[in-house]
């Protein structure tokens, strides 16, 4: 009887810490893979939501964006008809994103998005954008080719 009471003890904490080690609000739960090998591949955008809703308008300008992420922190990045090269990184815990971008004119500012979900096949970011009607989440959708 104590050992039926151990194991099913034992069996609930696992069962509370495995369900409590999600990093990201849209997963995975566990990964055995480090995050740096799942970014590591070419991405493309695959949804633009803005405010939550699919943003036609800014899909269509990233539709055709490849970005290509290697597990180093470099990569590179076609879209527009012109390349570029990029530098990355993961902040705040391994919950952002950084990114900069060099397209031949120089390093573009560091940007920064929350991770929301990072699998080997998905990788979701969102960021926050302000103009003149207040403030808007952008959320970007890549999957890996």
């Amino acid at each position: 009887m104590k050992t039926t009471k151990k194991v099913v003890g034992i069996f609930l904490i696992s069962l509370f810490i495995l369900s409590s080690c999600g990093k990201y609000e849209d997963g995975p739960k566990i990964s055995v893979l480090p995050k740096s090998v799942r970014l590591a591949g070419t991405w493309t955008v695959e949804k633009l939501l803005y405010d939550g809703l699919d943003n036609e308008i800014g899909f269509a300008l990233v539709k055709d964006m490849e970005l290509t992420l290697e597990s180093d922190g470099t990569g590179s990045i076609s879209m527009w008809g012109f390349d570029g090269i990029v530098e990355w990184e993961l902040t705040s815990k391994k919950e952002n994103f950084s990114i900069r971008i060099n397209m031949g004119g120089g390093w573009d500012a560091w940007g920064e998005s929350n991770i929301l979900r990072l699998t080997n096949k998905e990788f979701w970011v969102s960021e926050t954008a302000t103009d003149g009607t207040g403030i808007h989440t952008i959320e970007t959708h890549y999957v890996k080719q």
